[in-house]
């Protein structure tokens, strides 16, 4: 992993920002997990297999440790108990952002 330096970081905060408020980013990735998904209004919260997914797209080949796949199930529960109104999607950036603000999935 690259040295983390504050311009790394960051541009990689703003990247992750970017690429979570983009819809079709969104969707590209949850296609990967949903892969019948057609659009955002399409998706459905986050299940456990979800999330499990949603991490192996950042750190493809490990295992996630119970307190990361506990982090993560409050983050999406968070999310949905910000806003009734807010649609499920939502609840994916909120997800999405916190596994790429993690600094420890980057390669070189």
């Amino acid at each position: 992993v690259a040295s983390t330096v504050p311009a790394r970081e960051a541009l990689r905060v703003r990247a992750c920002d970017q690429i979570v408020a983009n819809d079709a980013a969104l969707l590209f990735a949850t296609r990967h997990i949903q892969e019948s998904i057609s659009s955002l209004s399409g998706l459905a919260t986050p299940t456990q297999s979800d999330i499990e997914l949603a991490y192996d797209l950042f750190y493809t080949g490990r295992d996630m440790p119970e307190t990361v796949r506990t982090a993560l199930s409050d983050v999406v529960k968070t999310a949905e108990g910000q806003s009734p109104a807010w649609p499920k999607s939502e609840a994916w950036r909120f997800l999405f952002l916190t596994l790429c603000l993690a600094s420890d999935w980057q390669t070189p």
